[in-house]
């Protein structure tokens, strides 16, 4: 959220931080865990998780679906997304592209938990 600096929209927005206070954000839910999201969802919506990586570290476990980007090149950094390939997730969709602008190709690949 800090880096966009204003809600997604077209969608509920429940942020996790210990640092933004609820008088701060207008368009915003914010929540200090990730039981307390859950708990404000109440069983009834998708949960989308957009990081950061301790919040994707502690979510997929319990993840039934990932949407992710792949990025083909090398980049310098010291965030990456953390290892799930001891999760069991089935590839079910990659839609692949390529950026003139940019000169990159990438992909949006869905994964499944396979049960």
């Amino acid at each position: 959220y800090e880096s966009i600096g204003k809600p997604l929209p077209g969608r509920r927005n429940i942020v996790l931080s210990s640092t933004i206070s609820a008088s701060d954000a207008s368009g915003i839910e914010v929540v200090r865990s990730i039981s307390e999201a859950k708990e404000l969802l109440n069983n009834t919506g998708i949960l989308m998780v957009i990081g950061g990586a301790g919040v994707y570290r502690a979510c997929l476990p319990e993840a039934d679906t990932l949407h992710l980007t792949i990025i083909h090149g090398d980049f310098e950094g010291d965030t990456f997304f953390p290892d799930w390939s001891h999760l069991p997730f089935k590839k079910t969709a990659t839609e692949s592209f390529f950026s003139d602008s940019l000169k990159l190709g990438y992909e949006f690949e869905t994964w499944k938990k396979s049960v």
